[in-house]
């Protein structure tokens, strides 16, 4: 039996175009990251794409884009103000709210029900466990 019929990749938020780098998601959510004094920006996505988010980025949080690497200033928990503070390159912090934050591109496997933030990570998942017995590619 085929890997893809025993495990399955599938996307929280359904796009609403067909090309994934043009695909806008039907949810509107808050930015969670620091703004001036305050702990989170605010701004809320009527639309969430990476675009946008790549956007607002650049436009409002000029400061995590500057040099080679930055560090993700997502607000994780808002009574305690603690942050992400996952080190990354800069170019890819918009990709990391989107699948890790966001959950734009969260994976399961049907094996085990296990959730992954990444394709990759599910990938890699298929192949190190149990639940890699069938060819996971």
């Amino acid at each position: 039996m085929p890997a893809s019929a025993i495990y399955t990749s599938t996307t929280m938020a359904t796009p609403s175009a067909s090309d994934g780098a043009a695909a806008v998601y039907d949810q509107s959510t808050v930015c969670r990251l620091p703004k001036d004094s305050q702990p989170i920006c605010g701004h809320v996505f009527a639309t969430v794409s990476p675009r946008t988010i790549k956007q607002h980025i650049s436009m409002h949080h000029p400061e995590y884009i500057q040099g080679e690497r930055t560090n993700c200033g997502w607000c994780t928990d808002s009574a305690t103000g603690r942050t992400c503070g996952h080190g990354l390159s800069k170019g890819h912090l918009h990709k990391h709210i989107c699948n890790v934050h966001l959950k734009m591109a969260v994976c399961w496997c049907s094996c085990c029900g296990g959730v992954f933030s990444r394709p990759d990570a599910l990938k890699r998942h298929l192949k190190n466990t149990k639940c890699g017995g069938i060819d996971a590619e």
